[in-house]
C-alpha cells in the first residue's frame, strides 16, 4: 500500500474512534479494531517508508479533527523513533492533553510517565 493510502486509512480509523459510545459494545469493538489497525499502519509506515514516511505521517500532528493529532502523537512515540523535532511536537500535544482535568488528562499523565520511563531505559 502506498504512503498516501496508509495515511488516508489512518484518518478513517480516527473517525471510527471518534464515534465511540462506551455504552454500545458494537462501537467499542469497532473502536478497538480501529486502534489495532492504526498501530499496524504506523508500523508499516516505519518499516516500508522509513524516515520520509514518518515525516509525511507527522503532518497528522496538525490535524485536530477526530483527535487525529493526539492519536498520531501517541502512535509516533510508541511505535517509531521520530526525529527530535517530531518528538517535541508530539510531546506538546500529549502534554496539553495531560494538563486537562478529568479522566483523559489523568490517563495521559500516566501515559507520559510510562513513556518517559521506557525511553530513559533505552
Amino acid at each position: 500500500m502506498n504512503l498516501n493510502d496508509l495515511i488516508s486509512e489512518y484518518r478513517m480509523q480516527t473517525e471510527i474512534c471518534a464515534a465511540i459510545d462506551y455504552s454500545d459494545m458494537v462501537t467499542v469493538k469497532r473502536n478497538n479494531r480501529a486502534v489495532s489497525r492504526m498501530y499496524s499502519i504506523v508500523e508499516q509506515i516505519g518499516r516500508d517508508h522509513g524516515e520520509d514516511g514518518m515525516r509525511a505521517f507527522a503532518v497528522l500532528l496538525e490535524e485536530r479533527t477526530n483527535r487525529t493529532d493526539l492519536w498520531a502523537a501517541t502512535h509516533l512515540l510508541e511505535r517509531l523513533k521520530p526525529s527530535p523535532e517530531i518528538e517535541r511536537e508530539a510531546l506538546v500535544i500529549i502534554e496539553a492533553e495531560a494538563a486537562k482535568k478529568g479522566a483523559d488528562g489523568m490517563g495521559y499523565q500516566v501515559w507520559l510517565k510510562n513513556w518517559k520511563s521506557k525511553r530513559d531505559q533505552t
